[in-house]
């Protein structure tokens, strides 16, 4: 059993071919995506590296998708691994046709300790971190943290940040009063304006104004570029 070395980096948008931040990995010096395959690219950093990534072992096995295609769906045309720690090593078993083949083994070894200082020193790396993503991690953290949303039914919300502006777009998922509605929940969607505060105080402002009342209702006390769609079928 050969045990290999995991580096991770984490590549800046790409708004001319609509990619956002990247998780590229390599195994050994090479490569995990073929590149051969254009139309594959790297996973998401919030989804893989976070403090609850993918990435990371856990209880029990778990996929992590390590690629995603532009423009098929992941499906057909991504790669995944299924990620499982056995004692001292952390075990992949790779899954899809967009790996590199050539180079690399369906069930890759890792030296646990190697493996968790490379994701973990990947998050920990703030620098691919732009101002309004950073606002849009800071947004979901405080909701997360509160839950100030509970109490009016909001079941589920997500924060992302635009690659083409500095704007930060908020959903808000609320069930439906129809249990036949495939899928059931209604979104409320906010685009947040820059205000030009550095991310903690922007994300502040954002979780204050859609806490200060229903959101379902007016958006209170809002700057003008904010723009508002309520009740967007999702």
């Amino acid at each position: 059993m050969h045990v290999s070395d995991l580096a991770v980096q984490v590549t800046d948008p790409d708004p001319d071919n609509g990619f956002d931040n990247q998780v590229v990995v390599e195994v050994n010096g090479v490569q995990f995506l073929d590149k051969d395959l254009e139309h594959i690219h790297g996973g998401d950093p919030e989804v893989l590296l976070g403090p609850a990534g993918l990435l990371l072992p856990g209880d029990d096995a778990h996929q992590a998708p390590l690629g995603a295609p532009t423009w098929c769906v992941a499906e057909c045309c991504g790669v995944a691994a299924t990620v499982l720690r056995d004692s001292d090593l952390i075990v992949w078993q790779l899954h899809g046709d967009r790996w590199n083949h050539r180079l690399l083994p369906q069930t890759i070894y890792f030296d646990a300790e190697q493996y968790l200082f490379a994701v973990e020193s990947a998050w920990d790396d703030r620098s691919w971190e732009r101002p309004a993503r950073a606002t849009a991690r800071l947004v979901v953290e405080q909701l997360r943290a509160h839950d100030p949303l509970g109490a009016i039914g909001c079941e589920r919300y997500e924060a992302s940040a635009s690659i083409r502006s500095d704007t930060v777009d908020v959903r808000l998922y609320f069930p439906t009063e129809d249990p036949q509605t495939i899928p059931p929940w209604r979104s409320c969607h906010f685009i947040f304006a820059d205000d030009a505060k550095p991310p903690e105080a922007r994300a502040a402002r954002i979780v204050a104004v859609l806490t200060a009342s229903d959101p379902r209702g007016r958006l209170p006390d809002a700057d003008a570029d904010d723009q508002m769609q309520f009740w967007r079928t999702w």
